[in-house]
């Protein structure tokens, strides 16, 4: 299966019919910086106004948005940027708000109403991030890692994965735990539909996220995982530097630490036993520097089925990432003399001076 089911519901009783006036706040086109975000002119008041008349011209014209405005108009309605217009060139797109007076909080519903005549005005708020900004992409999202020297590990790590069997990968530091599950991660994604997850318990451990944080972010990554293995789809969560949260216990610490970890590795192997058993679909790939280094109620429950090491310190190996390596430097080296080329090869006037 691909993608997730979709819940569909009827619509609410639409508002009355009496004139509405709404609000729309423009989207900034990067987070970091409102020199994409629609600009106004000295005279705010008045050239808001106008700005709400040229949007309300510009999702009625003939467009890939035709008649969007013209039918149902819902609270929290996202107007998507428009390709070219010259009314609003800054026109980075926007979110659509009912008046304050005229929602009703004690309605958990979306409310709506029909058809555009009723807009009494539309009011231009200020400049907000987009919601559906690529800010939130994660490893997963990124191009898929290039390795070499890994691939008899990486076969039989998905082999475990396909026959529904978590997985503990160990190795020491920078031997490249992290892009060998990206990269499992992204071929069972393309090649066989998993849904993939990608957690990173460091990043959470660095943050000294309390437990109560980290165990909803677990369920709901697990729910996520498990929802999109309904209807005999599968699902893939993995839990980068486990060892960071399960921490072994030692003698020499006394107290707090010893107790967090302890707290921590019932609530990790509690929340796994209970979405990826057999036959739920939803497996578990881990990583860890050693199998010594984790809680012993994640080694004594058997949360994971099989532990398989990382090693590329056979001659192999290093010859496979040496070999890997020289190529991508005589590549570049190839485009850079290929740049140099074209660029010598171009008049002295090309450039206008």
């Amino acid at each position: 299966m691909v993608g997730v089911p979709i819940k569909i519901e009827s619509a609410t009783v639409e508002q009355a019919s009496a004139a509405q006036k709404v609000h729309v706040y423009p989207f900034i086109a990067n987070a970091m910086e409102s020199t994409g975000a629609l600009k106004l002119g000295p005279n705010t008041r008045q050239d808001r106004q106008e700005a709400g008349k040229s949007i309300l011209n510009m999702y009625k014209q003939l467009s890939t948005f035709r008649g969007l405005l013209d039918g149902p108009i819902t609270d929290g309605m996202i107007l998507g940027p428009l390709s070219s217009t010259s009314m609003l060139p800054s026109w980075t797109g926007g979110i659509l708000r009912f008046d304050a007076n005229l929602t009703q909080p004690t309605k958990p519903f979306c409310n709506w109403f029909l058809s555009s005549g009723q807009m009494s005005s539309i009011e231009i708020g200020d400049p907000i991030p987009s919601p559906i900004s690529n800010s939130n992409k994660g490893p997963l999202d990124e191009s898929t890692p290039v390795l070499a020297g890994v691939e008899d590990i990486v076969k039989d790590v998905k082999s475990y994965l396909l026959h529904e069997s978590s997985v503990l990968l160990i190795g020491g530091p920078g031997a490249g735990k992290s892009s060998v599950s990206l990269l499992i991660g992204h071929q069972l994604r393309s090649d066989h539909l998993f849904h993939s997850i990608y957690i990173s318990c460091q990043k959470m451990s660095a943050n000294e996220e309390r437990i109560a944080t980290i165990r909803d972010t677990l369920e709901q990554s697990f729910l996520q995982a498990a929802l999109s293995a309904r209807l005999g789809g599968r699902a893939l969560v993995i839990l980068d530097d486990v060892d960071k949260l399960c921490l072994v216990e030692t003698e020499l610490v006394v107290g707090g630490d010893n107790a967090r970890s302890k707290q921590m590795s019932e609530m990790i192997a509690s929340v796994i036993r209970r979405h990826s058993a057999l036959g739920s679909g939803v497996v578990v790939l881990a990583t860890a520097q050693r199998k010594e280094s984790l809680h012993n109620v994640i080694i004594g429950n058997h949360v994971f089925r099989e532990t398989l090491p990382l090693d590329v310190s056979n001659k192999m190996c290093r010859r496979e990432i040496l070999e890997i390596v020289i190529q991508q430097g005589t590549a570049t080296e190839d485009d850079r003399e290929q740049r140099e080329e074209v660029s010598a090869s171009r008049p002295e006037t090309a450039d206008g001076t």
